[in-house]
């Protein structure tokens, strides 16, 4: 038998940072389906209740990119519903909920993607493309995610730990070597991983 490591391409996002106006403020967000481990009530929570902190540091949105995309039952189920009741009950002024956009719209328009799921998954494709965008990322680094993502600690925080999260958020926006050393890491990772994409799939298609 033969064992192969495919990545997902990034997608075509030019390689840049975002390139703002002096009025503009800072923008966080996750892109994601909407689904229970994915961690989308977790940050959703953690906006409310960092909001001043938040606020004081320049942020001036935290968003959620993606839909409900399941439509079988499960512990999805019903799941997006009970998060647009809790976001209506914390009446946060920095969440909101942007629905489906696509990729080349979204990384352009934000400064730091935060990828808070709750349970290791295979890949994180929303790394390798905010990395194509040239923005650094902080995540929870479980599963495949812990193979995209830097292995200091500026660049992951425990999972469901709210304070560290903000801490982290914290660092990097009044850090710029932070947040220059998280946008290196994800150019070196992507030429890294981007090469291979094509040789590995001959491999597979070629193989008995």
């Amino acid at each position: 038998a033969s064992i192969f490591t495919l990545y997902n391409p990034a997608g075509n996002m030019p390689h840049a940072p975002r390139v703002k106006s002096n009025n503009e403020g800072i923008t966080l967000a996750m892109v994601s389906m909407v689904a229970p481990w994915k961690g989308v009530r977790f940050l959703l929570e953690w906006a409310h209740f960092f909001e001043r902190e938040l606020t004081e540091l320049g942020v001036v949105g935290v968003y959620h990119f993606g839909g409900d995309i399941y439509k079988t039952s499960g512990e999805h189920a019903g799941h997006f519903l009970e998060l647009r009741e809790l976001e209506e009950r914390l009446a946060s002024t920095l969440w909101q909920f942007k629905g489906h956009v696509a990729p080349e719209e979204i990384y352009p328009n934000i400064d730091v993607l935060i990828h808070p799921s709750l349970r290791a998954e295979p890949f994180g494709r929303v790394i390798t493309e905010a990395y194509s965008a040239g923005l650094p990322v902080i995540s929870t680094a479980l599963g495949g995610a812990s193979e995209l993502v830097a292995p200091n600690s500026d660049s992951r925080f425990e999972q469901g730990d709210s304070q560290d999260l903000f801490n982290k958020i914290k660092n990097l926006l009044e850090n710029p070597q932070v947040k220059r050393d998280g946008i290196e890491f994800g150019r070196s990772k992507l030429l890294e991983i981007e090469p291979q994409i094509p040789a590995t799939l001959a491999k597979i298609f070629n193989s008995n």
